[in-house]
């Protein structure tokens, strides 16, 4: 496996203060906002930084990725159109009486909408709806979990298993890309709120949640689609799962993060799909460095460890460490190839090949990212999918990234 280099590039922002001064104000132009972060390259992988407080943060995200936003939102609603769904305002209607965004995220999200205008004058046309983009859109946008659930792959090994590198975790994150166009918006996110902890997660403009996370601590946490039973119709308010786990990730350290996120998912109590959230970290004294939490609407529960490792696919797991009686083939399949890769030391070499065993080429569910987490080593190795001749060939198909934590997670974001 060949590690490619990194070259990193900053945006910035500049007022014309020599034209300010030789005009009068009437006809002075205005400077550009301040702007609390900035758009950089980490090799292949274009990455939005944003720090602050939840306003000035959503502000930057939407100034700086104003027609990022434009294009996912429409995806999503092309995306309802070729299921046959009702149209999206229709879904949007139905569905938002049941979301509830937390107060500073739904602040941050109103930043977004704020800066999106600031950027362009006006806010932009969704032309898939022929309107205005707007606020509830956004909120859908954070909310997809909550209608529908996406599979993946991935383990975790320490001890002997992980050899001098400690403690390693691994992830293939398969999902269906709507179009081209937003594929090439999949970016890196990593976000510093103020008194907080740095969150990286990959995702799509406008998206703040946590489905593939890291923060600057080295706490990893994963959702993965489970086997336990869905709620057929939403009964109350409940707030996105990726919120949750971007808010824990956020305020946790590898000492307290399995606690923290326990204790989120137990405040859900239920969901209306089934999840699994895998959570690693570097070791820790007294406890395992990975935990496997389980959400649906029974509530929450939890996958029994192997010594010294944990493979999850997309079914539970019973006490003994055995697959539940719900889980599905494709599910046991990629979960039995992990496991004979799992039979020796591991290296970040043999662990990209293992992901590559259990990555996916279908193109209703490919695998669109993949990245091996070292954090006692302060790296990971990440791929994205690329787009070619109409199809998405799988992250695994290509040499991984090496990153160090300090590229991703500078002790002062703000120049």
């Amino acid at each position: 496996m060949r590690f490619t280099n990194r070259r990193s590039s900053r945006l910035a922002f500049f007022a014309a203060t020599a034209l300010l001064l030789s005009f009068p104000p009437a006809t002075a132009r205005s400077a550009p906002p301040e702007v609390n972060g900035r758009v950089e390259q980490i090799g292949e992988f274009r990455l939005l930084r944003v720090w602050g407080t939840p306003e000035e943060m959503g502000f930057a995200h939407g100034y700086l990725l104003a027609d990022g936003v434009v294009t996912v939102i429409n995806a999503s609603c092309d995306s309802l159109a070729k299921q046959g769904r009702a149209s999206f305002d229709d879904v949007l209607a139905q569905m938002l009486p049941f979301v509830e965004i937390p107060e500073r995220y739904l602040r941050e999200l109103k930043g977004i909408i704020a800066g999106m205008k600031a950027r362009k004058g006006s806010l932009p046309t969704l032309k898939a709806l022929g309107r205005p983009i707007r606020l509830d859109d956004l909120i859908f946008h954070n909310a997809g979990d909550m209608i529908r659930a996406f599979g993946c792959s991935g383990f975790t090994v320490w001890g002997d298993q992980a050899g001098p590198l400690g403690v390693m975790t691994t992830r293939n994150f398969d999902y269906p890309i709507a179009s081209p166009a937003m594929h090439a918006e999949h970016l890196l996110i990593v976000r510093q709120p103020e008194g907080r902890r740095q969150v990286l997660s990959i995702a799509w403009p406008s998206y703040l949640g946590t489905f593939t996370g890291l923060n600057d601590d080295g706490v990893s946490a994963f959702m993965h689609d489970g086997t336990g039973g869905a709620i057929r119709k939403p009964d109350r308010k409940r707030v996105p799962l990726p919120l949750v786990l971007a808010d824990a990730l956020e305020r946790s350290t590898k000492s307290d993060a399995a606690k923290n996120i326990n204790t989120s998912l137990r405040t859900l109590q239920t969901y209306p799909f089934s999840y699994m959230v895998r959570v690693a970290t570097s070791r820790v004294e007294d406890d395992v460095p990975a935990h496997v939490f389980r959400i649906d609407k029974s509530g929450v529960g939890e996958n029994p460890l192997g010594m010294n490792r944990c493979i999850t696919t997309n079914h539970y797991l019973t006490r003994n460490g055995k697959p539940a009686a719900q889980a599905y083939k494709g599910s046991l399949s990629r979960y039995q190839k992990l496991e004979d890769r799992l039979s020796t030391t591991m290296t970040r070499e043999a662990a990209w090949a293992a992901q590559a065993v259990v990555a996916s080429d279908n193109q209703d569910f490919p695998t669109l990212h993949t990245l091996v987490v070292c954090p006692e080593k302060r790296l990971i190795d990440l791929a994205f999918a690329k787009w070619k001749s109409g199809k998405v060939v799988p992250a695994t198909k290509f040499n991984p990234t090496t990153i160090n934590f300090d590229e991703l997670f500078p002790k002062q974001p703000d120049p």
